[in-house]
């Protein structure tokens, strides 16, 4: 009875820290947004606000750097597609 308990328990603290570690993982994956300037903001401020949301939109749609697919190896996926099925 103590030993279930036991078992119990323990999954219970896994599964928490589990979820918790999952949600920070999910909050790290995008960079801020950077807040707006104030109505009265300097150029200085209105400036810094630019190049942030610049590096921002940057981070946001960055290249991804996959193999580029030939023509040939097309083909060769749609055979092998055609053969699963």
């Amino acid at each position: 009875m103590f030993c279930r308990l036991q078992c119990w328990l323990f999954l219970c603290i896994v599964m928490v820290g589990l979820v918790l570690f999952n949600g920070s993982m999910v909050a790290c994956t995008q960079p801020p947004i950077p807040r707006p300037p104030p109505d009265q903001a300097t150029f200085e401020q209105k400036a810094r606000y630019l190049a942030a949301m610049q590096h921002y939109i940057n981070a946001i749609t960055r290249q991804r750097y996959k193999r580029k697919i030939k023509e040939d190896d097309r083909k060769d996926n749609e055979r092998k597609r055609k053969r699963k099925k």
